[in-house]
């Protein structure tokens, strides 16, 4: 199995409309909500079904940290990566300056995603700056996951490639 890692720009919806990956991921947290960030994007393109997916699993449950939820829609794998308990202004009502992301279950998460992509053949990985954004982590941080990632896939022994596209959003 080899891993290769590239940073693009562009919009994950529009790599999906011209056909260009075969699954996408994004960060989430613990309590069913979707409301902002590309979590909302993703939904609304899914027609609510990435929230179903979401509200399949036990609400406001810790244990969820590093596990996935899926759906298939339009020939793409759209993976709810659980990462994060809580979500930024949660606790307080407002935004702050906390960081919810969770780099393990992060590692964790993508982990199984690739165990739950097609084992043969080329895969493309489309993935927005998780934790990031909302959830008040550093790029560094999420670099340092993939690396990771990357640099353990020999022992993955899959049959597969994958090319993890790293996506800086551009209009």
């Amino acid at each position: 199995m080899k891993i290769e890692i590239k940073k693009v720009k562009g919009n994950i919806i529009d790599m999906i409309e011209r056909g260009e990956i075969t699954a996408t991921a994004h960060g989430c947290n613990c309590f069913h909500t979707m409301g902002s960030g590309i979590a909302k994007t993703f939904n609304q393109y899914t027609n609510g079904q990435l929230l179903e997916a979401d509200k399949n699993t036990v609400y406001g449950d810790i244990n969820k940290l590093g596990d996935i939820s899926h759906i298939d829609f339009n020939n793409v794998t759209f993976f709810n990566i659980y990462s994060q308990f809580v979500y930024g202004g949660q606790t307080k009502g407002t935004s702050d300056d906390l960081v919810y992301v969770h780099w393990e279950s992060v590692y964790r998460a993508l982990y199984k995603i690739i165990f739950n992509l097609p084992h043969n053949g080329n895969n493309v990985l489309a993935l927005p700056y998780i934790g990031c954004g909302l959830a008040g982590g550093k790029e560094k941080d999420l670099i340092n996951v993939l690396d990771k990632i990357a640099n353990s896939s020999r022992i993955f022994g899959l049959d597969m490639n994958l090319t993890i596209l790293l996506v800086e959003f551009q209009t």
